[in-house]
């Protein structure tokens, strides 16, 4: 998927997780995907494909601060970090 992406923002949405106990009873069927996720996301392999497409991951605080300054965030969601 990282090497098909567009050009310019995209949001991608992963919620990686160890494997151990306490992961397979909060999520009893989602837990091995989520252990994926966290294994490839950790590993020199996607650091590899997110330099080769010069791919940049960030959170929601640059995205939020820039609603902020366009005016676009409510004032509820503007403070918080």
């Amino acid at each position: 998927m990282l090497r098909h992406l567009p050009p310019g923002l995209t949001e991608w949405a992963v919620h990686p997780s160890v494997d151990d106990l306490a992961a397979r009873i909060r999520d009893p069927h989602g837990w091995a995907v989520r252990t994926s996720d966290y294994e490839f996301l950790t590993s020199p392999r996607a650091a590899e494909i997110l330099d080769q497409e010069d791919i940049t991951l960030i959170d929601y605080r640059p995205l939020q601060r820039a609603w902020r300054t366009a005016g676009g965030l409510p004032a509820s969601e503007a403070t918080r970090s």
